[in-house]
């Protein structure tokens, strides 16, 4: 009779054994699907976030003192010489408020043949504007990125030493 009550013992704690392997094994498999939802969640929405950010900076780089026009809505060009300058000169400040991103501003109309960055070097040739197609400003890459989403808005393009306006376009490219 004992050897009965042993044997019927060690069969119930097998099943017993069984159904808790099975109930952690599923307790592991729906916390993996949980947490890989959950972070897929989070990339999503913190690709939102940049992208709304971006959206925000975008809004607002046109107005900065550093680079707008003196009483209009508009980009001093020569201002963007010095702005660039200053982004350079304090690196870790604009870094703090801009992050990872690639800000350009590039003439649109009427159309340039140039395919070439502008610089002091090309402001100072007797062609300019018309050498030169867009000024970088910022450009802080980080080392790897999964995405690199590009908005953009149009702006007008004041150039002081001739008196004439253009159309521009502001392109910011963030990465995620």
């Amino acid at each position: 009779m004992i050897a009965q009550h042993s044997s019927k013992a060690q069969m119930e704690m097998t099943e017993t054994i069984a159904v808790l392997l099975i109930f952690f094994v599923l307790l592991a498999l729906g916390s993996f699907f949980f947490y890989r939802y959950y972070i897929d969640h989070i990339r999503a929405v913190s690709e939102e976030t940049l992208i709304t950010s971006s959206s925000v900076l975008l809004a607002s780089i046109t107005s900065l003192p550093e680079i707008k026009c003196a009483n209009k809505d508009c980009v001093d060009t020569v201002k963007l010489f010095a702005f660039k300058e200053l982004i350079e000169e304090n690196k870790d400040y604009y870094f703090t408020s801009l992050g990872y991103k690639n800000i350009i501003v590039e003439q649109i109309y009427p159309v340039i043949n140039s395919k070439e960055e502008c610089t002091i070097t090309k402001f100072n040739n007797v062609d300019y504007p018309n050498n030169c197609k867009y000024w970088k400003l910022y450009n802080k890459r980080p080392s790897t990125f999964k995405a690199n989403p590009k908005i953009s808005t149009p702006i007008s393009l004041y150039f002081p030493d001739s008196n004439e306006y253009r159309i521009g376009r502001l392109i910011i490219e963030a990465y995620i």
